[in-house]
């Protein structure tokens, strides 16, 4: 390797509520904020998990394009007046990206929050990442609350409502999800109903 080089370290975190997925991601020590390193949290929304109609308010229109130092091309979102904008952020939503949608791909969108505001660097003592867990549950829920979410089927990985499945010895399941593992395995789903009832 040669030329210029240049290495960052970064760490992430993967958590989840309520099957919506978090990641927690801790970077640039020794060089942002001080040197103390920069936190951000990001949910991880795939559309499956949303009532379409849902989905579709927070797979957002670029606004407009922008062309940074360098001529690199970013693209804006207008989140701030989207159902996203006040779900309890660390300050506010600094990071939207859509993803997938591609050759019948699914789509997700990742949307985050960092603590490089004014207001980190003045704090006295570190952020953790307990703390950083505790908020990034905190906006998770705020989402959940919010909107009606769905569970995946353990058996056939089908999204469906929760009320329009069952849970059997612990995991969710839709009603096809249910009859198909009952004809695959009518022993353990005998077991799975006595210890239900």
């Amino acid at each position: 390797m040669g030329g210029n080089k240049s290495l960052s370290k970064h760490i992430r975190w993967d958590g989840s509520y309520q099957e919506l997925r978090f990641e927690i991601s801790f970077w640039g020590e020794g060089v942002m904020n001080e040197s103390k390193g920069m936190w951000n949290y990001y949910l991880l929304i795939p559309e499956q998990i949303l009532a379409r109609a849902d989905f579709e308010t927070l797979w957002l229109s670029p606004q407009k394009t922008r062309y940074l130092k360098g001529g690199q091309e970013h693209i804006l979102y207008n989140y701030y007046n989207s159902p996203l904008c006040d779900l309890d952020w660390h300050g506010e939503i600094t990071f939207y990206t859509k993803n997938g949608g591609l050759d019948g791909a699914k789509r997700w969108i990742k949307v985050g929050c960092d603590y490089g505001h004014l207001f980190d660097q003045e704090r006295c003592s570190p952020y953790t990442l307990e703390s950083v867990t505790e908020d990034a549950i905190a906006t998770t829920k705020k989402f959940a609350a919010r909107f009606r979410l769905k569970r995946k089927c353990s058996w056939n990985g089908k999204w469906i409502f929760p009320e329009n499945g069952e849970v059997h010895n612990g995991k969710f399941y839709s009603p096809a999800g249910w009859r198909e593992f009952n004809k695959k395995h009518p022993k353990i789903s005998e077991q799975m109903e006595e210890t239900n009832a």
